[in-house]
């Protein structure tokens, strides 16, 4: 359900992220730190997590593309260079949020991970919607 809930999100960015960049990745983030957050509150019944995981599967995907655009953008003639260097950036995200899961999970129950994530999700989400306002231009333009 995940990895074709990405096909699904693929479709979108293709279909509505060139309208609106920053509301794309806001809304991409957004549906992210939800899934993320209730994960634990809708755990007692398999259908909640096959929804929450299709959602989720089409946020990653689009929130990845975005991402991946404006790489291509900033680095016409280093295309490969930035992608790579991407990549690994991305490897580092996520290899940080596996320790960060194993710290809550030692710490407070591996159940609570998905509450953690939707935390620092929000969190990002926050730091980008001021970076647009202050900025008026955010992390993704194209």
């Amino acid at each position: 359900m995940f990895g074709g809930a990405g096909i699904i999100g693929s479709l979108l960015f293709s279909l509505v992220h060139r309208f609106n960049p920053h509301l794309f990745v806001i809304g991409a983030v957004f549906i992210l730190a939800a899934c993320l957050a209730l994960m634990l509150p809708l755990s007692g019944a398999e259908s909640y997590l096959v929804i929450l995981s299709v959602f989720w599967g089409m946020a990653i995907m689009g929130f990845g593309l975005a991402m991946q655009s404006k790489v291509l953008v900033l680095a016409p003639d280093a295309t490969d260079v930035a992608m790579a260097m991407f990549s690994g950036i991305y490897n580092i995200g996520i290899g940080g949020g596996a320790l960060m899961g194993s710290w809550v999970g030692s710490h407070f129950g591996f159940a609570w991970v998905g509450v953690a994530g939707g935390l620092l999700a929000a969190l990002a989400l926050i730091g980008y919607c001021l970076a647009i306002r202050k900025f008026g231009t955010g992390v993704v333009q194209d």
